[in-house]
Protein backbone atom coordinates (compact mmCIF):
# COMPACT_ATOMS: atom_id res chain seq x y z
CA UNK A 1 0.00 0.00 0.00
CA UNK A 2 0.84 3.58 -0.60
CA UNK A 3 1.59 5.38 2.62
CA UNK A 4 2.47 8.69 0.92
CA UNK A 5 -0.76 9.13 -0.48
CA UNK A 6 -2.05 12.73 0.68
CA UNK A 7 -5.96 13.67 1.61
CA UNK A 8 -7.13 16.08 -1.04
CA UNK A 9 -7.40 19.01 1.14
CA UNK A 10 -3.94 18.92 2.66
CA UNK A 11 -2.12 20.63 -0.08
CA UNK A 12 -4.92 23.96 0.60
CA UNK A 13 -4.60 23.71 4.78
CA UNK A 14 -0.50 23.38 4.72
CA UNK A 15 -0.65 26.63 2.70
CA UNK A 16 -2.58 28.10 5.28
CA UNK A 17 -0.48 26.89 8.51
CA UNK A 18 2.78 28.52 6.40
CA UNK A 19 0.66 31.60 5.98
CA UNK A 20 -0.05 32.24 9.86
CA UNK A 21 3.26 30.94 11.26
CA UNK A 22 4.48 33.80 8.53
CA UNK A 23 2.69 36.46 9.59
CA UNK A 24 2.80 35.26 14.10
CA UNK A 25 6.70 35.36 13.50
CA UNK A 26 6.20 38.93 12.74
CA UNK A 27 7.39 42.08 10.78
CA UNK A 28 10.80 40.56 10.09
CA UNK A 29 9.45 37.36 8.55
CA UNK A 30 6.90 39.40 6.73
CA UNK A 31 9.38 41.66 4.96
CA UNK A 32 11.93 38.70 4.31
CA UNK A 33 9.10 37.46 1.93
CA UNK A 34 9.72 40.54 -0.22
CA UNK A 35 6.69 40.46 -3.29
CA UNK A 36 5.04 37.30 -1.63
CA UNK A 37 3.32 39.52 0.36
CA UNK A 38 3.61 43.18 -0.50
CA UNK A 39 3.81 43.55 -4.51
CA UNK A 40 6.01 46.08 -6.59
CA UNK A 41 4.24 49.17 -7.40
CA UNK A 42 2.30 49.52 -10.79
CA UNK A 43 5.60 52.05 -11.32
CA UNK A 44 8.15 49.92 -10.35
CA UNK A 45 6.59 46.86 -12.69
CA UNK A 46 6.18 49.71 -15.71
CA UNK A 47 9.80 50.88 -15.18
CA UNK A 48 11.13 46.88 -14.73
CA UNK A 49 9.39 46.26 -18.05
CA UNK A 50 10.99 49.55 -19.91
CA UNK A 51 14.33 48.14 -18.50
CA UNK A 52 13.44 44.80 -19.77
CA UNK A 53 13.03 46.71 -23.36
CA UNK A 54 16.04 48.78 -23.31
CA UNK A 55 13.18 52.01 -23.62
CA UNK A 56 15.18 53.76 -20.33
CA UNK A 57 18.58 54.15 -18.98
CA UNK A 58 18.06 52.20 -15.81
CA UNK A 59 19.05 48.43 -14.53
CA UNK A 60 17.20 46.02 -11.89
CA UNK A 61 19.62 47.22 -9.28
CA UNK A 62 17.67 50.62 -9.69
CA UNK A 63 14.24 49.29 -9.49
CA UNK A 64 15.20 46.81 -6.59
CA UNK A 65 16.35 50.15 -4.55
CA UNK A 66 13.43 51.63 -4.86
CA UNK A 67 10.87 48.70 -3.84
CA UNK A 68 13.62 48.16 -0.85
CA UNK A 69 12.90 51.62 0.10
CA UNK A 70 9.01 50.66 0.22
CA UNK A 71 9.43 48.00 2.39
CA UNK A 72 11.45 49.59 4.83
CA UNK A 73 8.50 52.03 4.80
CA UNK A 74 5.45 50.02 5.57
CA UNK A 75 4.40 48.83 9.02
CA UNK A 76 2.77 45.40 9.97
CA UNK A 77 0.40 45.70 12.46
CA UNK A 78 1.48 43.35 15.46
CA UNK A 79 -2.31 42.30 15.81
CA UNK A 80 -2.46 38.66 15.84
CA UNK A 81 0.47 38.29 17.87
CA UNK A 82 -1.09 40.24 20.74
CA UNK A 83 -4.76 38.36 20.09
CA UNK A 84 -2.82 35.30 20.20
CA UNK A 85 -1.07 35.91 23.71
CA UNK A 86 -4.05 37.47 25.01
CA UNK A 87 -6.09 34.52 24.85
CA UNK A 88 -3.32 31.93 25.66
CA UNK A 89 -3.31 33.80 28.88
CA UNK A 90 -7.52 33.61 29.57
CA UNK A 91 -6.77 29.81 28.40
CA UNK A 92 -4.44 29.78 31.05
CA UNK A 93 -6.24 31.42 33.80
CA UNK A 94 -9.11 28.07 32.99
CA UNK A 95 -8.78 25.57 35.81
CA UNK A 96 -10.10 22.22 34.68
CA UNK A 97 -12.10 19.66 36.91
CA UNK A 98 -10.39 16.41 36.66
CA UNK A 99 -11.73 13.11 37.81
CA UNK A 100 -9.58 10.00 37.11
CA UNK A 101 -9.52 6.36 38.65
CA UNK A 102 -6.72 5.78 40.97
CA UNK A 103 -4.68 3.61 38.39
CA UNK A 104 -4.08 6.47 36.07
CA UNK A 105 -4.04 9.41 38.39
CA UNK A 106 -0.26 9.37 37.65
CA UNK A 107 -1.61 10.89 34.04
CA UNK A 108 -2.40 14.63 36.08
CA UNK A 109 1.46 15.01 36.44
CA UNK A 110 2.77 12.66 33.35
CA UNK A 111 0.12 12.11 30.73
CA UNK A 112 2.31 13.34 27.39
CA UNK A 113 5.11 11.62 25.24
CA UNK A 114 7.96 14.26 26.92
CA UNK A 115 6.52 14.17 30.20
CA UNK A 116 4.04 16.98 30.97
CA UNK A 117 1.09 17.04 32.60
CA UNK A 118 -2.68 16.48 31.23
CA UNK A 119 -3.11 20.47 32.26
CA UNK A 120 0.13 21.23 30.05
CA UNK A 121 -1.42 19.12 27.29
CA UNK A 122 -5.02 20.45 27.50
CA UNK A 123 -3.37 24.33 26.99
CA UNK A 124 -1.04 22.85 24.17
CA UNK A 125 -4.55 21.61 22.57
CA UNK A 126 -6.14 24.77 22.98
CA UNK A 127 -3.20 26.92 21.48
CA UNK A 128 -2.96 24.60 18.34
CA UNK A 129 -6.57 24.61 17.71
CA UNK A 130 -6.52 28.67 18.73
CA UNK A 131 -3.41 28.80 15.77
CA UNK A 132 -4.23 26.26 13.11
CA UNK A 133 -7.85 25.18 13.70
CA UNK A 134 -7.24 21.69 14.42
CA UNK A 135 -5.05 18.74 16.15
CA UNK A 136 -4.86 15.38 16.91
CA UNK A 137 -4.46 13.52 20.17
CA UNK A 138 -3.54 9.48 20.12
CA UNK A 139 -3.27 7.51 23.25
CA UNK A 140 -0.82 4.92 23.36
CA UNK A 141 1.30 2.56 26.32
CA UNK A 142 4.77 2.91 26.84
CA UNK A 143 6.74 0.07 27.53
CA UNK A 144 6.32 -0.38 30.96
CA UNK A 145 2.60 -0.95 30.52
CA UNK A 146 1.84 3.15 31.15
CA UNK A 147 -0.56 5.41 29.13
CA UNK A 148 0.31 7.78 27.85
CA UNK A 149 -0.76 10.78 25.03
CA UNK A 150 0.75 11.96 22.20
CA UNK A 151 -0.08 15.18 19.83
CA UNK A 152 0.28 15.65 16.45
CA UNK A 153 0.13 18.82 14.81
CA UNK A 154 -2.16 19.89 12.49
CA UNK A 155 0.78 20.20 9.59
CA UNK A 156 1.62 16.61 10.27
CA UNK A 157 -1.91 14.88 9.71
CA UNK A 158 -1.29 14.52 5.45
CA UNK A 159 -4.62 12.06 5.46
CA UNK A 160 -7.66 10.57 6.69
CA UNK A 161 -10.44 8.69 6.25
CA UNK A 162 -14.28 7.60 7.85
CA UNK A 163 -16.74 5.37 6.75
CA UNK A 164 -19.98 4.29 7.73
CA UNK A 165 -20.97 1.23 9.46
CA UNK A 166 -24.10 0.83 10.52
CA UNK A 167 -25.22 3.99 9.97
CA UNK A 168 -22.09 5.03 12.37
CA UNK A 169 -19.46 7.11 11.09
CA UNK A 170 -15.80 5.85 11.90
CA UNK A 171 -12.51 6.91 12.19
CA UNK A 172 -10.89 4.36 9.72
CA UNK A 173 -7.44 5.84 9.04
CA UNK A 174 -5.12 8.68 9.83
CA UNK A 175 -1.64 8.69 8.79
CA UNK A 176 0.90 11.23 10.12
CA UNK A 177 4.50 12.42 9.58
CA UNK A 178 7.18 12.23 12.61
CA UNK A 179 10.94 12.90 13.00
CA UNK A 180 13.53 10.08 13.91
CA UNK A 181 16.72 10.77 14.98
CA UNK A 182 18.99 8.72 12.72
CA UNK A 183 21.53 8.33 15.52
CA UNK A 184 19.70 8.70 19.12
CA UNK A 185 23.03 7.40 20.67
CA UNK A 186 25.30 10.91 19.55
CA UNK A 187 23.79 13.92 21.99
CA UNK A 188 24.86 16.49 19.32
CA UNK A 189 23.59 14.97 16.31
CA UNK A 190 20.42 16.38 15.16
CA UNK A 191 19.86 14.60 11.74
CA UNK A 192 16.33 13.06 11.53
CA UNK A 193 14.62 11.12 9.35
CA UNK A 194 10.69 11.52 8.28
CA UNK A 195 8.87 8.68 9.63
CA UNK A 196 5.22 8.04 8.10
CA UNK A 197 2.87 6.34 10.79
CA UNK A 198 -0.52 5.61 9.91
CA UNK A 199 -3.38 4.01 12.35
CA UNK A 200 -5.97 1.60 10.06
CA UNK A 201 -8.63 -0.33 11.25
CA UNK A 202 -9.33 -3.54 9.11
CA UNK A 203 -11.56 -5.55 9.76
CA UNK A 204 -12.43 -4.21 13.28
CA UNK A 205 -8.77 -4.23 14.29
CA UNK A 206 -6.47 -1.62 14.92
CA UNK A 207 -3.25 -1.56 12.99
CA UNK A 208 -0.67 0.42 13.16
CA UNK A 209 1.80 0.94 9.50
CA UNK A 210 4.87 2.61 8.91
CA UNK A 211 7.43 3.81 6.25
CA UNK A 212 11.14 5.51 6.59
CA UNK A 213 12.32 8.20 4.60
CA UNK A 214 11.39 8.17 0.74
CA UNK A 215 9.28 4.87 0.84
CA UNK A 216 6.00 4.41 -0.43
CA UNK A 217 5.44 0.40 0.52
CA UNK A 218 4.32 0.38 4.64
CA UNK A 219 5.41 -2.07 6.69
CA UNK A 220 2.88 -3.82 9.64
CA UNK A 221 4.24 -2.30 12.70
CA UNK A 222 1.68 -3.90 15.26
CA UNK A 223 -0.93 -6.12 14.20
CA UNK A 224 -3.24 -4.90 16.85
CA UNK A 225 -3.44 -2.34 19.62
CA UNK A 226 -4.38 -2.72 23.13
CA UNK A 227 -4.18 -5.69 25.94
CA UNK A 228 -3.34 -9.24 24.50
CA UNK A 229 -6.51 -10.44 25.32
CA UNK A 230 -8.33 -7.29 24.06
CA UNK A 231 -7.25 -5.79 20.84
CA UNK A 232 -9.25 -2.52 20.18
CA UNK A 233 -11.97 -2.72 17.97
CA UNK A 234 -11.37 1.49 17.16
CA UNK A 235 -8.46 3.17 16.35
CA UNK A 236 -7.55 5.72 19.87
CA UNK A 237 -7.14 8.60 17.73
CA UNK A 238 -9.01 11.91 18.65
CA UNK A 239 -9.56 14.43 16.10
CA UNK A 240 -9.74 18.05 17.31
CA UNK A 241 -11.01 20.70 15.32
CA UNK A 242 -12.04 24.50 16.31
CA UNK A 243 -15.07 23.97 15.17
CA UNK A 244 -17.57 21.59 16.94
CA UNK A 245 -15.30 19.04 16.17
CA UNK A 246 -15.87 17.86 13.00
CA UNK A 247 -15.07 15.31 10.90
CA UNK A 248 -13.66 17.12 8.17
CA UNK A 249 -11.08 20.23 8.03
CA UNK A 250 -12.19 23.93 8.19
CA UNK A 251 -10.01 26.83 8.24
CA UNK A 252 -8.20 28.07 10.98
CA UNK A 253 -9.57 30.83 13.46
CA UNK A 254 -7.10 33.10 12.97
CA UNK A 255 -7.02 32.74 8.94
CA UNK A 256 -9.25 36.24 8.83
CA UNK A 257 -7.38 38.11 11.36
CA UNK A 258 -3.88 37.22 9.42
CA UNK A 259 -5.40 38.51 6.06
CA UNK A 260 -6.46 41.58 7.51
CA UNK A 261 -2.77 41.81 9.01
CA UNK A 262 -1.55 41.69 5.70
CA UNK A 263 -3.99 44.32 3.56
CA UNK A 264 -2.95 46.91 6.07
CA UNK A 265 0.65 46.15 5.64
CA UNK A 266 0.11 46.69 2.05
CA UNK A 267 -2.08 49.42 2.74
CA UNK A 268 1.05 51.35 5.19
CA UNK A 269 3.41 50.58 2.24
CA UNK A 270 1.41 53.44 0.40
CA UNK A 271 1.03 55.67 3.27
CA UNK A 272 4.23 56.22 4.39
CA UNK A 273 5.64 56.39 0.83
CA UNK A 274 3.21 59.09 0.09
CA UNK A 275 3.84 60.64 3.14
CA UNK A 276 7.77 60.61 2.14
CA UNK A 277 7.22 61.71 -1.03
CA UNK A 278 4.78 64.81 0.17
CA UNK A 279 6.72 65.70 2.57
CA UNK A 280 9.82 66.39 0.12
CA UNK A 281 8.89 69.28 -2.12
CA UNK A 282 10.71 68.79 -5.72
CA UNK A 283 12.57 72.24 -6.60
CA UNK A 284 12.75 72.76 -10.27
CA UNK A 285 14.13 75.72 -12.82
CA UNK A 286 12.12 77.23 -15.85
CA UNK A 287 13.35 79.70 -17.80
CA UNK A 288 16.97 77.69 -19.07
CA UNK A 289 18.12 76.47 -21.92
CA UNK A 290 19.77 73.36 -20.49
CA UNK A 291 20.45 71.61 -17.09
CA UNK A 292 22.17 74.20 -14.37
CA UNK A 293 23.57 71.02 -12.72
CA UNK A 294 25.74 70.08 -15.74
CA UNK A 295 29.79 70.47 -14.94
CA UNK A 296 30.02 72.40 -18.36
CA UNK A 297 28.92 75.87 -18.24
CA UNK A 298 25.80 76.30 -20.74
CA UNK A 299 24.65 79.23 -22.91
CA UNK A 300 21.34 80.64 -22.12
CA UNK A 301 18.56 81.21 -24.44
CA UNK A 302 19.61 84.92 -25.19
CA UNK A 303 23.58 83.31 -25.95
CA UNK A 304 24.97 84.67 -22.35
CA UNK A 305 26.74 82.13 -20.35
CA UNK A 306 25.30 81.76 -16.68
CA UNK A 307 28.02 83.48 -13.91
CA UNK A 308 27.69 80.10 -12.22
CA UNK A 309 28.71 77.15 -14.02
CA UNK A 310 26.19 74.62 -11.19
CA UNK A 311 23.46 74.98 -9.18
CA UNK A 312 24.23 72.46 -6.32
CA UNK A 313 22.48 71.91 -2.78
CA UNK A 314 22.28 74.73 -1.12
CA UNK A 315 20.79 76.01 2.58
CA UNK A 316 19.40 79.14 3.86
CA UNK A 317 21.11 82.54 2.89
CA UNK A 318 22.23 81.50 -0.50
CA UNK A 319 21.54 83.91 -3.39
CA UNK A 320 21.31 82.05 -6.63
CA UNK A 321 21.66 84.31 -10.32
CA UNK A 322 20.07 83.23 -12.76
CA UNK A 323 19.17 84.45 -16.23
CA UNK A 324 16.78 86.71 -16.90
CA UNK A 325 13.03 85.45 -17.39
CA UNK A 326 13.92 82.08 -15.24
CA UNK A 327 11.69 80.90 -12.29
CA UNK A 328 12.24 78.66 -9.71
CA UNK A 329 9.27 76.99 -7.73
CA UNK A 330 8.53 73.87 -5.91
CA UNK A 331 6.66 70.62 -7.08
CA UNK A 332 4.66 69.59 -3.63
CA UNK A 333 2.39 67.05 -3.39
CA UNK A 334 -0.56 67.30 -2.14
CA UNK A 335 -1.25 64.18 -0.80
CA UNK A 336 -4.76 64.06 -1.08
CA UNK A 337 -5.41 60.57 -1.24
CA UNK A 338 -3.56 59.34 1.88
CA UNK A 339 -7.05 60.32 3.54
CA UNK A 340 -8.32 57.15 1.82
CA UNK A 341 -5.50 55.19 2.69
CA UNK A 342 -5.78 55.97 6.13
CA UNK A 343 -9.47 54.99 6.27
CA UNK A 344 -9.07 51.60 4.77
CA UNK A 345 -6.37 50.69 7.39
CA UNK A 346 -8.66 51.47 10.30
CA UNK A 347 -11.68 49.59 8.42
CA UNK A 348 -8.69 46.65 8.05
CA UNK A 349 -8.34 47.26 12.19
CA UNK A 350 -12.02 47.20 12.68
CA UNK A 351 -12.32 43.93 10.45
CA UNK A 352 -9.58 42.40 12.32
CA UNK A 353 -11.63 42.90 15.67
CA UNK A 354 -14.39 40.97 14.34
CA UNK A 355 -12.12 38.52 12.76
CA UNK A 356 -10.58 37.34 16.02
CA UNK A 357 -8.80 40.36 17.88
CA UNK A 358 -11.79 41.21 20.03
CA UNK A 359 -10.09 40.35 23.47
CA UNK A 360 -8.12 43.75 22.18
CA UNK A 361 -9.24 46.70 24.29
CA UNK A 362 -11.25 48.92 22.67
CA UNK A 363 -11.27 51.54 24.96
CA UNK A 364 -13.42 53.47 27.55
CA UNK A 365 -16.89 51.44 28.32
CA UNK A 366 -19.45 50.86 30.44
CA UNK A 367 -19.04 47.52 32.75
CA UNK A 368 -22.59 46.36 31.45
CA UNK A 369 -21.24 47.24 27.73
CA UNK A 370 -17.77 45.58 28.10
CA UNK A 371 -19.54 42.41 29.47
CA UNK A 372 -21.83 41.77 26.74
CA UNK A 373 -18.89 42.68 24.35
CA UNK A 374 -16.91 40.20 25.84
CA UNK A 375 -19.19 37.61 25.70
CA UNK A 376 -19.87 37.59 22.20
CA UNK A 377 -16.37 38.37 21.89
CA UNK A 378 -14.76 35.30 23.05
CA UNK A 379 -17.35 33.11 21.48
CA UNK A 380 -14.31 31.62 19.52
CA UNK A 381 -12.53 30.58 22.57
CA UNK A 382 -15.79 29.08 24.10
CA UNK A 383 -15.76 26.87 21.61
CA UNK A 384 -12.32 26.11 21.45
CA UNK A 385 -11.89 24.90 25.12
CA UNK A 386 -14.67 23.04 25.14
CA UNK A 387 -13.62 21.35 22.10
CA UNK A 388 -10.11 21.13 23.84
CA UNK A 389 -11.51 19.44 27.13
CA UNK A 390 -13.86 16.77 25.49
CA UNK A 391 -11.02 15.74 23.10
CA UNK A 392 -8.60 15.08 26.46
CA UNK A 393 -11.67 13.42 28.27
CA UNK A 394 -12.53 11.26 25.04
CA UNK A 395 -8.29 10.12 24.59
CA UNK A 396 -7.69 9.53 28.61
CA UNK A 397 -11.23 7.10 28.02
CA UNK A 398 -9.33 5.65 25.60
CA UNK A 399 -6.08 5.16 27.41
CA UNK A 400 -8.46 3.82 30.36
CA UNK A 401 -9.79 1.27 27.54
CA UNK A 402 -6.01 -0.09 26.55
CA UNK A 403 -5.08 -0.82 29.74
CA UNK A 404 -7.89 -2.43 31.10
CA UNK A 405 -7.84 -6.24 31.07
CA UNK A 406 -11.67 -6.63 31.02
CA UNK A 407 -14.47 -3.76 29.79
CA UNK A 408 -16.02 -1.86 32.89
CA UNK A 409 -17.46 0.80 31.23
CA UNK A 410 -18.70 2.01 34.39
CA UNK A 411 -15.47 3.29 35.37
CA UNK A 412 -14.34 4.36 32.09
CA UNK A 413 -17.65 7.13 31.39
CA UNK A 414 -16.93 8.30 35.56
CA UNK A 415 -13.50 9.97 33.83
CA UNK A 416 -14.24 13.64 33.66
CA UNK A 417 -12.05 16.31 32.33
CA UNK A 418 -14.36 19.41 32.35
CA UNK A 419 -13.84 23.34 32.22
CA UNK A 420 -15.42 26.57 33.78
CA UNK A 421 -15.18 29.04 30.69
CA UNK A 422 -15.54 32.04 32.19
CA UNK A 423 -11.93 32.83 31.71
CA UNK A 424 -11.33 34.13 35.22
CA UNK A 425 -14.04 36.65 34.78
CA UNK A 426 -16.67 35.53 37.29
CA UNK A 427 -18.29 37.58 39.96
CA UNK A 428 -19.44 36.65 43.47
CA UNK A 429 -22.84 38.01 45.41
CA UNK A 430 -21.42 38.74 48.83
CA UNK A 431 -24.52 38.18 50.73
CA UNK A 432 -24.73 34.94 49.15
CA UNK A 433 -21.49 33.99 49.87
CA UNK A 434 -22.09 35.14 53.67
CA UNK A 435 -25.39 32.85 53.74
CA UNK A 436 -23.25 29.63 52.14
CA UNK A 437 -20.02 30.19 55.13
CA UNK A 438 -23.20 30.36 57.02
CA UNK A 439 -24.48 27.00 55.81
CA UNK A 440 -21.03 25.42 55.97
CA UNK A 441 -20.16 25.93 59.70
CA UNK A 442 -23.91 24.98 60.39
CA UNK A 443 -22.89 21.82 58.82
CA UNK A 444 -26.10 21.90 56.43
CA UNK A 445 -23.38 21.90 53.30
CA UNK A 446 -20.14 21.39 52.63
CA UNK A 447 -17.11 23.83 52.86
CA UNK A 448 -16.01 22.63 49.30
CA UNK A 449 -19.27 24.30 48.21
CA UNK A 450 -18.59 27.39 49.59
CA UNK A 451 -14.83 27.15 48.63
CA UNK A 452 -16.30 26.67 44.72
CA UNK A 453 -18.74 29.30 44.70
CA UNK A 454 -15.75 31.54 45.90
CA UNK A 455 -13.57 30.69 43.70
CA UNK A 456 -15.87 29.94 40.55
CA UNK A 457 -18.20 32.14 41.23
CA UNK A 458 -20.99 29.14 40.56
CA UNK A 459 -21.98 26.93 42.89
CA UNK A 460 -21.00 22.94 42.20
CA UNK A 461 -23.76 20.91 40.79
CA UNK A 462 -24.80 18.00 43.05
CA UNK A 463 -27.44 16.65 43.91
CA UNK A 464 -29.19 16.94 47.84
CA UNK A 465 -27.73 13.05 48.94
CA UNK A 466 -24.12 13.71 47.50
CA UNK A 467 -24.18 17.48 48.83
CA UNK A 468 -24.49 15.57 52.57
CA UNK A 469 -22.19 12.77 51.33
CA UNK A 470 -19.53 15.85 50.84
CA UNK A 471 -20.17 17.48 53.89
CA UNK A 472 -19.95 14.42 55.84
CA UNK A 473 -16.69 13.25 54.53
CA UNK A 474 -15.30 16.95 54.98
CA UNK A 475 -12.72 17.01 58.76
CA UNK A 476 -12.67 20.79 59.09
CA UNK A 477 -12.33 21.56 62.54
CA UNK A 478 -13.75 25.43 63.91
CA UNK A 479 -12.41 27.40 66.58
CA UNK A 480 -15.49 29.00 68.68
CA UNK A 481 -16.26 32.78 67.67
CA UNK A 482 -17.05 34.82 70.27
CA UNK A 483 -20.57 34.88 71.93
CA UNK A 484 -20.86 31.70 69.73
CA UNK A 485 -21.95 27.83 71.13
CA UNK A 486 -21.78 26.59 67.56
CA UNK A 487 -19.41 24.21 65.65
CA UNK A 488 -19.19 22.08 62.63
CA UNK A 489 -21.04 18.78 62.53
CA UNK A 490 -18.10 17.93 59.82
CA UNK A 491 -15.76 18.46 62.72
CA UNK A 492 -14.76 18.86 66.17
CA UNK A 493 -14.73 22.37 67.86
CA UNK A 494 -10.97 23.24 69.45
Amino acid sequence: MDISAKHKDTTQLLAFYKFIDAVLAGEESIKAAKTAFLPMTAGMKTLKSQIANNDVNATDDDVASLYEDLVARAQFPSWVEEAVVIMVGLIARVTPVISLPERLQYLQENSTNDGFSIVELFQRVCYHLLRYGKVSLVADVDADGKGYIALYEAGNEYNWLHSTTNGRKDLTMVAFLESELNDPTNPFSTESTIVRRAYILRDRNAEVWVSKGEEKEATLYSSYLGMPNRPLTYLPVVRLSAINNISESSNPPLLPLCRAAIKSYQLSADLFSALHRSCHPQLYVTGVASSPLSNQSNPNSDGNRLKNKQLNYTGAGTVWTLPLNSVVNYAEPQGTGMSRVSEEMAKQKSAALEAGAKVMDIGVESGEAREARQNDQYATLYSIVQNAAKGVEQVLRYLFDMTSPIENKTEETSIRFEVPVDFGRHTVDGTLAAHLLTAAERGAISFDTYWTYLTTGKLPERTLLEEITKASSENIKLKPITGMVQTSKQGDAS
